[in-house]
């Protein structure tokens, strides 16, 4: 007598808002393993969502400063990323801007009619009144924009500035905490260059080695690009300015294009003419909840590593620079790409698991690369929502308090600005290549399709979006664009079915950010 199959063949339905008719089977995997994968996954992703919330809160740290350094100083942390940003696009824009005489004349003209002040006070607030909000949010930080003010609107401005600081640290606010060593020393030397005064060689070597490209701007602050010692300092100015130019307008046309597409991608569903091609299996099995498991506490590993190296670097058991221990854990990360293969380990065929997480194009990978460009576009409009979202959240969170939150610290940013040619090369393999790859097989791929087999869209898709943004380190209050995009790639997944075109989406996505990295803080 014939063993009853466990799963016999069903007739093919169609369900409305789901896709085409087919077999549903559930995934491999039992209640007691999927009992398990639930407490792993809660318990991986709350300690990895905490540590990286943390990290993106957490102070810059000051570097110690070299033996031969003052006493008791340390050289101050990094400028912000904005500070930093903002401070070389706007010196870079303008310098630009003055070549010639027609156009030194004209940015001449602007200064005395007060037509850069508005700019200016977008980046400094005004120190004199400390409700109005500056980007610069510690006192090296409001120091160095001086420079930014000495250049753009004249040494005598900037001397306001500085008293004005001067007189804020004196009668600091409850928000102001005091300025660390040094920093007295620091505010005279560059009253003292403002002031038209020469600083002694090791006075001025003391204030590069704390202040890097602001002090070097400040010694040269307000003379012509066309002077040798300006020109060396913003050599690339014309490169950043059509590469800023360049960005703008692709960003414009993106926008353009993005409304047009989704308004258009909306009509399309609503007439039945865009169907979802994404198969989900039955409610039941494990074996894609695992996968994402087991990549939550890789990362945790990789965290693991990165603080097991800093740890005994401290103890002295290696020399190594911070960006030698950064280039260490970012290849360590690529191991985490083995996370992918969990569904093998697990006894899934490799032909199966592949086309479970959704690397397969049916319909021919082109016409899959093309849905992915297509849906990036869309998504466009949407994350220029989510981050409306994130101004009117930090509009409230700064009312509430009082005090503005401070601004998001990444890693990326850090790194483009002070990494050599081959960490960068490794950076931007990790956001070009890694993040969209494993990231989409994982989320998208894999944990999308174990919530898609027992929830509708309208739950499987925010539910991936929200655990995929807060596994970044972005903080509460920046992740609503980041919510934005996950929607994006999740119903490139249920419209297409494959992930490819949620890789190519990611993959467009990080290329055009690091992209605008490289341009606003690598050649400014």
């Amino acid at each position: 007598m014939d063993t009853p199959d466990p799963h016999p063949p069903t007739s093919p339905t169609f369900e409305p808002n789901v896709g085409p008719p087919t077999s549903r089977r559930p995934d491999r995997g039992t209640p007691l393993t999927l009992g398990l994968a639930w407490v792993l996954t809660i318990v991986g992703f709350l300690t990895v969502a905490f540590l990286q919330g943390a990290k993106s809160e957490a102070p810059p740290e000051a570097t110690p400063a070299p033996a031969d350094a003052v006493a008791a100083e340390t050289i101050p942390a990094p400028p912000s990323a904005d500070v930093a940003m903002a401070s070389k696009l706007m010196v870079n824009l303008f310098n630009a801007s003055r070549e010639g005489e027609a156009g030194e004349a004209e940015f001449q003209r602007a200064r005395e009619t007060g037509q850069l002040n508005m700019i200016i006070r977008l980046m400094t607030g005004d120190e004199s009144d400390p409700e109005a909000q500056s980007i610069a949010k510690t006192w090296n930080d409001r120091i160095r924009l001086s420079a930014v003010v000495a250049d753009l609107a004249g040494r005598e401005r900037a001397l306001e500035d500085l008293d004005a600081i001067e007189e804020r640290v004196l009668h600091p606010t409850l928000d102001d905490a005091p300025p660390a060593a040094g920093f007295d020393q620091d505010l005279h030397d560059f009253r003292a260059i403002y002031n038209g005064e020469t600083l002694p060689d090791e006075a001025r070597e003391r204030l590069v080695k704390r202040h890097g490209w602001f002090a070097e701007l400040a010694l040269v602050a307000d003379l012509p690009p066309s002077d040798p010692a300006k020109d060396e300092l913003v050599e690339h100015r014309w490169l950043v300015t059509i590469g800023a130019v360049v960005l703008g307008l692709v960003f414009l046309t993106g926008i353009l294009a993005g409304c047009t597409l989704l308004i258009t991608a909306c009509v399309l569903k609503l007439v039945g003419r865009m169907r979802p091609r994404f198969e989900p299996p039955s409610p039941g099995g494990s074996v894609y909840l695992e996968t994402f498991a087991a990549f939550v506490f890789g990362f945790l590993g990789v965290m693991g590593v990165a603080l097991t190296l800093g740890l005994l670097r401290e103890g002295g058991a290696f020399e190594l620079s911070d960006m030698g221990l950064e280039s260490a854990v970012m290849a360590t990360q690529w191991g985490l790409g083995l996370a992918v293969f969990w569904p093998v380990v697990r006894g899934v065929p490799w032909s199966e698991a592949r086309r479970a997480l959704g690397w397969h194009a049916p319909r021919g990978v082109l016409r899959e690369v093309v849905a992915g460009f297509l849906g990036y576009l869309c998504g466009i409009p949407l994350m220029m929502l989510g981050a409306l979202v994130t101004l009117v959240l930090v509009a409230i969170t700064t009312w509430l308090k009082g005090a503005e939150p401070e601004p998001i610290r990444t890693d990326a940013a850090d790194l483009v600005t002070q990494a050599s040619t081959g960490t960068l090369i490794l950076l931007g393999s990790l956001v070009v290549i890694w993040a969209p790859l494993v990231e989409e097989t994982i989320f998208r791929g894999a944990l999308y399709r174990h919530f898609r087999g027992r929830l509708h869209f309208i739950f499987a898709a925010p539910i991936t979006a929200l655990l995929f943004a807060f596994m970044h380190s972005y903080g509460i209050l920046f992740t609503p664009p980041l919510i934005m995009l996950a929607m994006v790639f999740a119903s490139l997944r249920e419209w297409r079915g494959s992930i490819i075109p949620c890789v190519v989406a990611h993959c467009l996505q990080n290329s055009v950010a690091f992209t605008m990295m490289i341009v606003l803080f690598r050649m400014a």
